[in-house]
């Protein structure tokens, strides 16, 4: 009769375990200051894409629903507040045209604010509104996006008076905007 011998089962050892969680511990130390400027870049471009997105829906909602619409720096308990654009902003329907919310007009959308970025808006364009041709008359509006000590990872996008919003290229403004 042929006995057969149970396979060995072999385990790994707490030494080896912590041997290897220390080799791991010590890859993402060394890796960490490389991914400062890749989190800081993802953090910047997704709030301009909020931005963004808020600004065009507001548009197309102008469009749409053939009214006025607003979208300011603020929050829905105080409405538009001149703050900066970086402590939160509102998007709202702006029946009587005066650029701040009225408790009777409808909100749109909110956003919270980004603490650990700066938004550096164009100083004289704190309150945007799109007319029913999807105009946005005043000035263009300039959005720089900012976070701290990552100047390269900056970014900027501008509203034109007709509306329509254009990423500037890196090369096209001053990072040193956000050195200040």
């Amino acid at each position: 009769m042929n006995q057969h011998r149970p396979a060995r089962i072999r385990g790994v050892t707490g030494f080896e375990l912590l041997l290897c969680l220390g080799i791991v511990m010590l890859v993402l130390l060394l890796a960490s200051p490389q991914l400062g400027p890749i989190i800081a870049q993802h953090q910047i471009r997704a709030a301009a894409a909020h931005l963004k997105g808020d600004l065009a829906h507001a548009r197309s909602i102008a469009i749409g629903r053939i009214t006025r619409t607003t979208v300011c720096a603020g929050n829905p308990r105080e409405g538009c507040n001149d703050a900066p654009w970086h402590s939160g902003w509102i998007s709202f329907f702006d029946a009587d045209g005066d650029r701040q919310r009225s408790e009777n007009e409808e909100l749109l959308r909110t956003h919270e604010g980004i603490g650990h970025l700066s938004i550096i808006g164009s100083r004289h364009r704190t309150r945007l509104s799109f007319f029913p041709s999807g105009t946005a008359p005043g000035s263009n509006a300039r959005f720089t996006f900012c976070a701290p000590a990552q100047a390269a990872a900056a970014h900027q996008f501008r509203l034109s008076v007709s509306g329509r919003i254009r990423t500037s290229s890196n090369s096209e403004f001053d990072h040193d905007v956000c050195r200040a």
